[in-house]
């Protein structure tokens, strides 16, 4: 506004000259800066939009069973934006159903140890080990699921349902009285307390599990089936480990 004004009164007053150039360039400098940070945030936006629409198809072939081709087009979403988690999560989950669950427990170990939502990304991986016939590493990592929050507490029963299932009945008991600590309800874990203290012999143990369920749900016919199998051992006079009939 000075040099304008000194300009008016001496046009040819150099000094004022060369401030208002100087003006004039640094208005142009920002003008093109904004232009610039403008197009680069449309760039971006278009960028954003793209992935979106290739995650959407993505989902949807990975929905259908494609998972070949999902897996491209969750690689090609990679290209773009290599730490997009939900791409890296579905990209995963597409390799385990492929049979390369060594190549997904890459992805899901490095989810799991730098986001917040490490137990959905644990639930995945304890998924992808169960379809490739590893149970027991499965339960694993749904019980290190379960300890990220109580929204991935209902890991603790998958876990126990594997445990129970492998026989390793000990760590059942363990993983389903932590299970019913916050869900003492659940008639139908306290059903499966009850024949893993069966399984071991522990017949009283077996018995106040399958009360508890009979509380709770008064016609579970689990928990009378093992009451009865209870009453049975007791008359003759047995506390052998038995297999559990109730599944």
């Amino acid at each position: 506004m000075y040099a304008r004004k000194v300009l008016r009164q001496d046009p040819a007053c150099a000094s004022a000259r060369a401030i208002a150039d100087a003006a004039v360039a640094l208005r142009e400098e920002k003008t093109a800066h904004r232009k610039a940070e403008e197009e680069q945030e449309e760039f971006q936006r278009e960028n954003e939009r793209e992935r979106r629409e290739w995650m959407a198809r993505g989902k949807e072939l990975f929905n259908r069973g494609n998972f070949l081709q999902a897996r491209e087009v969750f690689q090609k979403v990679l290209q773009q934006d290599p730490g997009r988690e939900e791409a890296l999560n579905l990209l995963a989950c597409c390799l385990a159903e492929m049979g390369e669950v060594d190549r997904a427990q890459e992805i899901f170990a490095r989810l799991s140890s730098e986001s917040a939502e490490a137990g959905l990304f644990l639930m995945n991986w304890a998924r992808a080990l169960l379809r490739n016939g590893r149970p027991l590493p499965a339960a694993e990592k749904f019980a290190q699921a379960a300890a990220k929050g109580d929204k991935y507490h209902c890991a603790l029963f998958e876990a126990g349902q594997i445990y129970f299932q492998a026989g390793t009945y000990e760590r059942a008991v363990s993983i389903f009285a932590q299970y019913v600590e916050k869900n003492p309800a659940s008639y139908e874990t306290w059903g499966k307390m009850g024949a893993s203290y069966l399984a071991q012999g522990k017949l009283s143990s077996a018995k106040e599990a399958y009360f508890v369920a009979l509380k709770i749900c008064p016609d579970y016919e689990p928990a009378r089936r093992g009451l009865k199998r209870i009453e049975e051992l007791e008359k003759q006079g047995r506390t052998l480990s038995v297999s559990p009939e109730i599944r």
